[in-house]
């Protein structure tokens, strides 16, 4: 029997129509609005535009997530040094200072921290790590103790958890899972979205043929899970733009379009709002899908990244990057459609996720 691999790598991305960019606005009355990301391999985040640098400039660091937790600020990432043997950390940063959740003097684990959560005095931090087999690892850190979501047995295959919730006693965490698939006496391994509840792990799409999925987002409000993220059933890599509500598919895009993708996901009362990218001809737009409906953020001559949505009040905030020039980005955020740019466009600037809090 032979086995192969299919490999695949993700933008994230988001659009629409344009709007004039006005600069730094005041933030709403009464909150803080805070952006992170990073600025020319510079972790970062922005407090009503100002600028807060977490790492230095000769490391390769960037903020994944974002959580205000009373006055403290959590930040979740990853660093890597600037030695001869560059070393990738997981690690988070509160008020600024970093903490190191895995082994600094591993060459080969890789690890990244791409969602955080905190729940009193509980700070949860999850990602991904290599393990001794070069296997990409789903796990979160509780206070710092590591908890492997997969990877127990010889036969794993790599795996990411891209967000984390915590309601009461339950941990959930949204990713993605490779998955081995037979077709001809050819085994190869697909990506697979799935998310687990206290460990356990509950597949979401596209388990047949060359159909991919990918789980970016999650949500829960009651006995509710819903969750972001594409999957592309005909291996044609169409990504369609969908979440799942208790494990049912809602699509936002169409498979006629290229590429599409919903990057994050969160519900205030009936309204449930997504934020991605769809392509347009050749093009990714920034948008945001409410209740099924699309709102355009950039207006398709540009590629435009969408990597978070957040609802205060009536306002809508959507947390990405746009495209300048050559390879440069513009790190920015939309409220209520309207740009807020955080980077001049002269380097690599993306914002990540957002957070509006007191």
């Amino acid at each position: 029997m032979k086995t192969f691999y299919i490999f695949l790598s993700f933008a994230i991305c988001f659009g629409a129509c344009k709007k004039s960019d006005p600069g730094i606005m005041p933030p709403p009355a009464g909150n803080n609005i805070y952006v992170a990301g990073y600025e020319n391999k510079v972790a970062k985040y922005w407090k009503n535009g100002t600028a807060v640098t977490l790492s230095t400039p000769s490391f390769n660091a960037a903020v994944n997530s974002i959580v205000v937790a009373g006055n403290d600020v959590y930040a979740g990432g990853y660093e890597i040094n600037n030695n001869a043997n560059p070393v990738t950390v997981a690690k988070y940063w509160k008020n600024g200072t970093g903490v190191t959740l895995t082994d600094p003097a591993s060459i080969t684990n890789s690890p990244e921290i791409t969602s955080m959560a905190v729940s009193g005095s509980d700070v949860y931090a999850a990602g991904y790590e290599r393990n001794a087999n070069s296997i990409e690892v789903a796990k979160y850190w509780k206070n710092g103790i590591a908890v492997s979501l997969t990877g127990s047995s010889a036969n794993s295959r790599n795996a990411r958890i891209n967000g984390i919730k915590v309601i009461g006693n339950d941990v959930y965490a949204a990713g993605y899972e490779f998955v081995p698939r037979i077709d001809f006496g050819v085994t190869y391994y697909v990506l697979v979205a799935k998310y687990w509840k206290n460990g356990v792990d509950i597949t979401l799409g596209n388990t047949d043929g060359f159909g991919l999925s990918n789980a970016t987002s999650i949500c829960v409000v009651g006995s509710d899970v819903y969750i972001a993220g594409y999957a592309d059933g005909n291996g044609l890599l169409r990504k369609t733009a969908k979440y799942w509500k208790n494990g049912v598919s809602v699509n936002l895009t169409s498979q006629t379009i290229f590429e599409a993708e919903a990057t994050s996901i969160t519900v205030t009362g009936s309204d449930v709002y997504v934020a991605g990218y769809e392509t347009a001809t050749s093009t990714k737009v920034a948008k945001y899908w409410k209740n099924g409906t699309a709102v355009s953020l950039t207006d398709g001559t540009r590629d435009a990244v969408a990597n978070a949505i957040v609802i205060a009040g009536t306002d809508v905030y959507v947390a990405g990057y746009e495209l300048s020039s050559g390879f440069l980005n513009i790190a920015k955020y939309w409220k209520n459609g309207i740009a807020v740019s955080l980077t001049d466009g002269s380097k690599i600037g993306i914002a990540t996720s957002i957070v509006i809090a007191q």
